[in-house]
């Protein structure tokens, strides 16, 4: 491929690799969403971004739908789906943006706004990035749910480290598409509390009293997000350690909140360990859909 365009690294191990069995997993997880989500609640929500986990699908993929299928509701064609990421790797203390090409998916590839990346270019705070992105989970399981959904949109990829520029960012997203609201939506993605002895965090000791810890944990951050804390969540973050990607949840709050939202509404909050229990549990991870 060349050189600008993202390999799916994770597609055959994270989520299927045939597009059959893809679309498949895809259409069963929307028939549930729309099985299961109150729409007239959700008719409150202007739907103009949101937060997504990114798990293997096996896991966050039911959760994530649920997000998808909102946005869908109320725009079913946007333009550009821009994606604020966990940066799990700290490359750079900048916003990572990859500036050009395309993501491949078993679905098909997307193309990357060109246009729009130039302009966030220019932010001072940000910076064109490709290494952060090539072997990183965190916006590449959002790909097979925007291709299936809106399969004539771009994206514009960007990787959010956890510093107090992410506020900015995500306002600066706002204004520099404000001229086309409709046109432009924005998928923040993070997993909450990492649990157990493997992630080196279980203050709560193993078993289910350390699941629900884990739990309530998540509770505190979501909460803040409620409530449009934005000035809140990289501190909370860092202190309680319930978010892995506490600058894309800053980046798409404050995004909301330019576009008028008052308030976010969580579509689901679950664990994995709820999804696959064990009998002696020492291990769990959050997700949540949550809706601006």
């Amino acid at each position: 491929m060349p050189a600008n365009n993202r390999v799916a690294c994770k597609a055959g191990s994270w989520y299927p690799a045939d597009k059959s069995e893809l679309t498949a997993v895809l259409t069963a997880f929307m028939q549930e969403a729309h099985n299961t989500i109150d729409r007239e609640v959700l008719a409150s929500q202007p739907c103009t971004a949101v937060i997504c986990p990114h798990a293997g699908l096996a896991f966050s993929g039911a959760c994530a739908a649920k997000s998808y299928y909102a946005l869908a509701q109320k725009h079913p064609a946007p333009k550009t789906i821009i994606l604020f990421g966990a940066a799990h790797s700290y490359t750079v203390s900048s916003a990572g943006i990859w500036a050009e090409g395309e993501w491949e998916s078993p679905l098909g590839s997307l193309k990357v706004d060109t246009k729009l990346a130039t302009e966030a270019l220019k932010l001072p705070y940000a910076a064109e990035d490709y290494s952060s992105h090539i072997s990183d989970n965190a916006l590449e399981l959002q790909l097979p749910f925007i291709k299936y959904l809106f399969p004539k949109s771009m994206i514009l990829p960007i990787a959010v480290p956890p510093s107090p520029e992410s506020q900015r960012l995500g306002h600066d997203l706002a204004v520099l598409t404000r001229s086309a609201p409709s046109d432009y939506l924005v998928v923040g993605s993070s997993d909450l509390t990492h649990y157990g002895n493997n992630y080196g965090f279980c203050p709560a000791g193993s078993g289910t009293a350390g699941i629900e810890w884990a739990r309530e944990n998540d509770r505190i951050l979501l909460r803040l997000i409620t409530e449009m804390r934005t000035e809140m969540i990289i501190n909370e973050v860092k202190k309680n350690h319930n978010a892995c990607g506490s600058g894309a949840l800053t980046a798409t709050m404050a995004f909301a909140a330019d576009r008028g939202v008052k308030s976010a509404l969580t579509l689901q909050h679950i664990l994995s360990y709820d999804i696959m229990p064990t009998e002696n549990p020492d291990l769990s991870v959050g997700y949540a859909s949550i809706v601006f």
